[in-house]
């Protein structure tokens, strides 16, 4: 199991109120969404995910992401 799958594993048994790093959860989207997510508007706190006929918004705490969100993404 590589580290990426590791982290998937982990952000599954997460609560909602428990947070991620940012970078973390980038390093994901680039894994699993590549060109498929980005921040709108440049400067934006959200971080916007297109895939399969559907759209994703989460949002960014400072440089965290908390389990909630996550949860999501792995839907």
């Amino acid at each position: 199991m590589g580290s990426i799958e590791k982290k998937l594993e982990r952000w599954r048994g997460l609560k909602n109120s428990q947070t991620v790093p940012r970078d973390e959860v980038e390093a994901v989207l680039n894994r699993y969404f590549e060109g498929s997510w980005g921040f709108p508007r440049g400067g934006s706190s959200h971080i916007k995910i297109k895939a399969k006929g559907r759209s994703i918004s989460i949002a960014v705490v400072g440089q965290k992401v908390y389990g909630f969100y996550l949860k999501r993404i792995l839907e």
